[in-house]
């Protein structure tokens, strides 16, 4: 497999996972806290 779809294919299996990277969001308002996963879009290069 060319190393292009490899690197394509791991990040698409990656997306949404926590442990690859998330953001933690926070309502100033209500003070609830959500985790928010990285999504595996991603400029070519």
């Amino acid at each position: 497999m060319p190393k292009l779809g490899e690197r394509e294919l791991d990040t698409f299996v990656g997306c949404g996972v926590l442990a690859r990277g998330f953001a933690r969001v926070h309502c100033g308002a209500c003070g609830h806290d959500v985790l928010v996963p990285f999504s595996g879009k991603r400029l070519l290069e």
